[in-house]
């Protein structure tokens, strides 16, 4: 997506957003003592980690053998079966390295191939794989497997586009950011076409590109998109109580390429727009930088909890209820 076609996509946005449930919008923005990115054990990482150590040292002196192995079947032409046990040592044992992406990538493919229209019994990697670019700080890769054919359905689920954008926005390609979050609307996964944790991330992307827009004196862009918050339709309990907000830092940005103009009528227009904001106490004080250091440590999965019970094989949130047993079961790499 160019830069000159994110004032159209973000008025898209929050124009969308105004037809979801009116009351639950406010919390969307900014609520008081919300946070704007996400803890690592939030999103499964920390527990990604563990494994991830645990594989290595199973693997001693065996890791590239192991994938010696795995790249000389992936490119054989026999009809090779890509087992579970073997996908989750390639994606553990995975470094920052074109081969290794590569291999996981290959083996992603005929996984999924395998079980393509299969909703039940196999293994969803998914999140995982989304886990291991995170991890390796890929965010090239991770796209690119998004958006990748034979890939299809691999990541259907809310938790993967919720890694993925936060990889992104992590890394600062906030037009990436939002072009993920239109898959999102496309897919509709469990039927949502706006999840609250990537619809947060979308929504802190939205201030960074009103911030950029006005650094490059394109005010004329960035007016819309301020415009379009005042132009919501919230209850007046929820403008009069604060639960509704748009940071100082972006106001002020906006207020400063617009008198460097000097142009009376866009001027007039801010101020116009800076009023309303202020006379419905939806500025708030903070910078950006203070409410995105504070990390989300909780994810919250009601929009998938469905979903997410056919998921439980990709999950890495402990719940306490049993114990975990990492069995090891004979993949392709046993048979010698």
């Amino acid at each position: 997506m160019a830069l000159s076609a994110f004032s159209h996509t973000s008025h898209t946005l929050f124009t969308s957003v105004t037809r979801l449930c009116i009351p639950s919008l406010a919390t969307f923005i900014w609520p008081l003592g919300s946070r704007h990115l996400y803890a690592p054990a939030s999103m499964g990482l920390e527990n990604f980690v563990s494994l991830r150590q645990k594989t290595e040292i199973q693997f001693t002196n065996k890791k590239e053998k192991f994938k010696e192995k795995m790249d000389k079947l992936m490119h054989s032409n026999d009809n090779v079966m890509v087992f579970t046990e073997d996908l989750k040592s390639a994606v553990f044992l995975a470094e920052a390295t074109e081969k290794d992406l590569s291999l996981v990538l290959e083996m992603a493919k005929k996984f999924n191939q395998q079980y393509q229209g299969l909703r039940f019994g196999a293994y969803v990697f998914g999140p995982v794989v989304m886990r291991m670019y995170h991890y390796l700080n890929q965010p090239d890769a991770a796209l690119a497997a998004l958006k990748t054919k034979e890939l299809d359905g691999f990541f259907d689920q809310m938790i993967s586009y919720h890694i993925a954008m936060d990889l992104l926005y992590k890394s600062e390609k906030y037009e990436d950011v939002l072009d993920v979050f239109e898959l999102v609307q496309e897919k509709r996964i469990a039927g949502v076409k706006y999840p609250k944790n990537c619809f947060t991330i979308a929504v802190a992307t939205f201030y960074k590109l009103v911030i950029a827009l006005c650094e490059l004196d394109r005010i004329e862009d960035a007016l819309p998109l301020l415009r379009s918050l005042i132009q919501i339709d919230l209850p007046a309990t929820s403008r009069s109580s604060g639960d509704f907000y748009i940071v100082e830092e972006a106001v002020l940005t906006a207020e400063t390429a617009s008198q460097k103009t000097g142009k009376k009528e866009l001027i007039a227009e801010f101020e116009h727009i800076k009023k309303s904001l202020l006379e419905n106490n939806s500025i708030s004080d903070k910078t950006l930088d203070m409410i995105l250091s504070e990390p989300i440590e909780t994810f919250k999965m009601q929009e998938s909890r469905q979903q997410e019970k056919a998921m439980l094989a990709a999950s890495f949130y402990g719940r306490g209820k049993r114990p975990v047993h990492h069995s090891r079961r004979q993949g392709l790499f046993d048979y010698e």
